[in-house]
């Protein structure tokens, strides 16, 4: 999520990536902090890539179609038994994917936030939280409110 991440590399971690990109074709897909290849690990680096009919990318592009992107990092609020509870989630509009941040370096935005309202407007959204063992789709209309 950085420039100088490849410099961080650990010996060995860079000789797993690369086996990884010898054995099947791997896409490393740029974004806004890191639009740079890492150096020595493989793969194909673009800014997008095209699987089947879906497009893969790091920031959606207004109007897409049939794309999977990262770049908002969508998280989503419930209330469940007197506690909020707030995780990491997968949204949908049925043509378009946000997927969550995996890693600890990045925050999360909440998918009532101004962003994601621009990009999906009033269509009706699918929400998946990502649960300790396994993910939970949630009724979007739980998951979307400001939070307070």
């Amino acid at each position: 999520h950085d420039g100088g991440a490849g410099d961080r590399l650990d010996g060995d971690d860079r000789a797993a990536i690369r086996a990884l990109g010898e054995a099947c074709e791997v896409f490393w897909l740029t974004g806004n902090h890191d639009p740079d290849a890492i150096d020595g690990i493989g793969g194909h680096i673009a800014d997008e890539a095209a699987l089947g009919p879906l497009t893969l990318r790091h920031i959606s592009r207004p109007g897409a179609r049939d794309e999977i992107t990262g770049h908002l990092h969508p998280v989503a609020s419930i209330a469940r038994r007197g506690r909020r509870l707030r995780r990491r989630c997968f949204v949908s509009d049925g043509s378009r994917l946000v997927m969550p941040a995996f890693g600890a370096y990045t925050g999360g935005l909440d998918i009532a936030a101004a962003p994601f309202r621009q990009m999906y407007g009033d269509n009706k959204l699918s929400v998946w939280m990502l649960g300790r063992d396994k993910v939970y789709r949630v009724k979007s209309s739980l998951a979307i409110r400001p939070a307070p």
